[in-house]
């Protein structure tokens, strides 16, 4: 790892210091480090590195957009800001809009690996909202379908990933922070897609495209 990722890491260790881990109880910087472990595994450039070191110091450290900006240029920047949840912002909308940026879409599924490696086995609802959150990322159907987070959008591309992941519906409102009103529509929607299914597990165009009444 060069220059950029070494000022990248000391930042973070300087603005994490004195956190701990939820569950383990280590020092907090020892995540962020993991995650940018592994995206280097995949081959991610060093930048995303960096990225990736940074993850959580807007969300969890009093540092700003600006910061990072006057620290580290605007790409690195904007992509720490596209993986930072905003206020009232529920942990679906937070993953899809982190589909918008590939790398982004990487360090995040880095993350998840990461915390799903220490995270106790009986937290089987976090678990659930964890694996969730790895099938949409990675799914190539999500590229079919529009993210504008509407309830419209997001609810046919949740029906593939329950009908892949056999979730049922019923946990769906603990796990991804959805309304009951909401969750209504979903159940509407899946028990047709699981009736109507192609062979191969995809959902027609026709379910996809969809408007939800």
């Amino acid at each position: 790892m060069g220059e950029l990722f070494d000022r990248a890491l000391a930042f973070a260790a300087e603005k994490h210091k004195g956190q701990k881990r939820k569950f383990s109880g280590a020092d907090y910087i020892t995540h962020p480090l993991a995650v940018a472990g592994i995206v280097k595994k995949w081959n991610g450039p060093e930048w995303v590195q960096a990225v990736a070191v940074l993850h959580d110091v807007i969300e969890d450290c009093d540092v700003t957009h600006a910061d990072l900006v006057e620290e580290f240029g605007e790409l690195i920047a904007d992509t720490v800001r596209t993986l930072s949840a905003k206020n009232n912002e529920s942990y679906l909308d937070f993953v899809l809009r982190a589909m918008g940026s590939q790398e982004a879409r990487v360090v995040k599924l880095a993350d998840i690996q990461h915390n799903m490696s220490d995270m106790p086995a009986r937290n089987r609802t976090m678990k659930a909202k964890y694996e969730l959150a790895q099938h949409i990322l990675k799914n190539s159907l999500s590229k079919r379908v529009n993210i504008s987070f509407s309830p419209e959008d997001w609810v046919c591309y949740l029906e593939m990933a329950l009908v892949a992941l056999d979730v049922h519906a019923d946990t769906l409102g603990v796990v991804m922070d959805i309304s009951d009103k909401e969750l209504e529509r979903l159940h509407v929607q899946l028990c047709e897609a699981m009736n109507t299914r192609e062979r191969d597990g995809r959902l027609p165009e026709e379910i996809l495209n969809k408007e939800v009444q």
